[in-house]
């Protein structure tokens, strides 16, 4: 190709990317009995993307079409949030903890992009100084997840043990409906003696 002198074009062609990021998470927890708690968490990442790549009019590639300039944005954002409810108590040599809640996990993304060729001056980089465009495309995409879950763990004498879980999950991804899946598990490492059952 013609007019190509990279030395030349450096200082007049543009390519810069720029992110900006923000993470951030917190709780709060309330006691309600020593042996009764409720706790509630937030996370949340956000990203924001911005690229924008100019070629001038004057010398290298971008002077066969006058120039020419790309500009992208991409945004993401995630967020979970957490509510669980918790009871743990001793009573005698038995001891059993017991917790409940529900969580739900939410993320969107959106991205655009467009480009322009053919500027009548030079050092202008916007696409609006651009006579042609080129292309101009874009998508998106959503999900959200709800999960609800439960959990009784019980021992006696911190011997033998005795837990079980259940969970279930909706997602919104299929044809925007909810399609839920459930799951459960009884777990007992040891035998428990049935004279446990009448002391107490």
């Amino acid at each position: 190709m013609q007019n190509q002198n990279a030395a030349a074009t450096l200082p007049l062609d543009k390519n810069e990317n720029r992110e900006d990021n923000f993470s951030g998470k917190g709780f709060a927890e309330f006691i309600f009995l020593p042996e009764l708690k409720f706790r509630t968490n937030f996370s949340v990442d956000l990203l924001n993307y911005n690229g924008h790549y100019y070629t001038n009019p004057l010398l290298g590639e971008g002077s066969e079409i006058g120039g020419s300039v790309t500009k992208t944005n991409s945004r993401t954002l995630s967020y979970t949030t957490s509510n669980i409810l918790t009871y743990d108590k001793k009573f005698g040599q038995h001891h059993l903890n017991v917790l409940g809640g529900q969580e739900f996990y939410h993320y969107e993304y959106q991205t655009i992009s467009g480009n322009r060729s053919q500027f009548s001056l030079p050092y202008y980089y916007e696409p609006d100084a651009a006579a042609l465009l080129g292309s101009f495309s874009g998508n998106s995409d959503k999900l959200g997840l709800l999960s609800f879950l439960g959990k009784a763990e019980y021992d006696y004498q911190n011997k033998y043990f005795v837990s079980g879980s259940v969970r279930a999950d909706g997602s919104s991804r299929f044809l925007r409906r909810i399609d839920g899946e459930r799951f459960g598990q009884l777990v007992a490492p040891g035998k428990l003696p049935t004279k446990i059952l009448s002391e107490n």
